[in-house]
């Protein structure tokens, strides 16, 4: 399955990096990707 996570802002990147996080130590054969729409999304690193 993949799945798109768009942001909007540092509050938002954080937010989904939480999310992220969680799912790939849950299901690890997910395929995971980012959009931030603010910034560089430095958060996701």
């Amino acid at each position: 399955m993949k799945i798109l996570f768009i942001s909007n802002g540092h509050g938002e990147d954080l937010n989904a990096g939480l999310i992220i996080d969680a799912l790939q130590r849950r299901s690890p054969e997910f395929d995971l990707f980012v959009l931030p729409l603010v910034g560089i999304g430095k958060a996701y690193e």
